[in-house]
């Protein structure tokens, strides 16, 4: 006599014998909902948020940050983040910040002139922004190399 074949997992294969469990979430590796959220997740962590408080600071002092500063403040964060800093200054042309390096949020900010007259405590790293560099005007050259 030939015994057919069970092809279901939570069935036992022979009377008697317990049920197999249905292959697990974790058996079966990450699901795809867990992959995208994390990587929207790290997406989201790796840009620049601004605190209430840094917010009110940068509205009440005129202080306005362009996306060219926004992106080298992210780019200082990676690297601060890699040396370990947790709480750092970062300056750009026009402005200070205080940042959490952790949770990559503005703390606080002021303008430049002011951050000359302060003294920073409670931070443990810097970082010195580049400054903008104003779009380069094409100049026209005589054959002799004159302007």
């Amino acid at each position: 006599m030939v015994n057919p074949i069970d092809l279901n997992p939570t069935q036992p294969a022979q009377p008697g014998a317990p049920p197999k469990p249905a292959r697990s979430q974790e058996a079966a590796g990450t699901s795809f909902a867990e992959v995208l959220r994390e990587q929207q997740q790290t997406q989201a962590a790796k840009g620049l948020r601004l605190s209430a408080h840094a917010q009110q600071r940068l509205e009440s002092r005129g202080i306005t940050l362009t996306p060219q500063e926004m992106t080298q403040a992210e780019k200082a964060l990676d690297k601060l983040a890699a040396k370990g800093a947790k709480e750092a200054l970062l300056v750009t042309e026009r402005s200070a910040l205080v940042v959490s390096v952790a949770n990559r949020t503005v703390i606080t900010a002021m303008p430049r002139e002011e951050a000359g007259e302060n003294v920073f405590t409670q931070i443990d790293s810097a970082a010195i922004l580049p400054h903008e560099e104003p779009a380069a005007q094409p100049q026209v050259k005589d054959r002799a190399g004159l302007l």
